[in-house]
């Protein structure tokens, strides 16, 4: 749950509702998987819809989390974040159809969908991955004043 509730936390998850949302039944290996994301990164309708009759998960929920997910985001810079203004890339073929390509320089990054000649990207905003980033820098914050901790 830990790790759920800080990617959740990350890319601003408005929409809790229980079908967004899978958990493994392995004892062995406990899951929990955010699998609708259509209310997140307060992009969804300028940032201003959300689901109001459930609990959201945009907030930590949980008292503490995983020491080595905290190492690992004190250890990001900014521009770690960049590749997810790539996040897949098409290209036209002489046949016409679009094939899977490898992540080139964003075209726009004011925009999710970027088309150019023969070139179609899709990826995040550089206002939402700012948003994310600060997300970051909040949590960590959170974790250094003791609000959240970890284990």
């Amino acid at each position: 749950m830990s790790n759920f509730n800080v990617l959740t936390y990350l890319i601003g998850h408005k929409d809790g509702r229980d079908g967004n949302f899978l958990s493994s039944k392995d004892p062995q290996r406990r899951q929990v998987f955010a699998v609708d994301n259509g209310i997140a990164f307060d992009i969804a309708y300028g940032g201003l819809w959300f689901n109001w009759f459930v609990p959201n998960w945009n907030r930590m929920r949980i008292p503490a989390v995983r020491k080595d997910t905290v190492d690992r985001l004190r250890r990001l810079q900014r521009n770690d974040l960049d590749g997810l203004g790539v996040l897949a890339q098409f290209e036209r073929q002489a046949d016409g159809f679009l094939e899977n390509a490898p992540p080139g320089e964003n075209l726009d990054p004011a925009h999710p969908v970027r088309i150019q000649g023969g070139t179609i990207q899709l990826g995040l905003k550089k206002r939402a991955i700012d948003a994310i980033w600060k997300r970051i820098g909040d949590l960590l914050g959170e974790v250094a004043d003791g609000r959240i901790g970890t284990f």
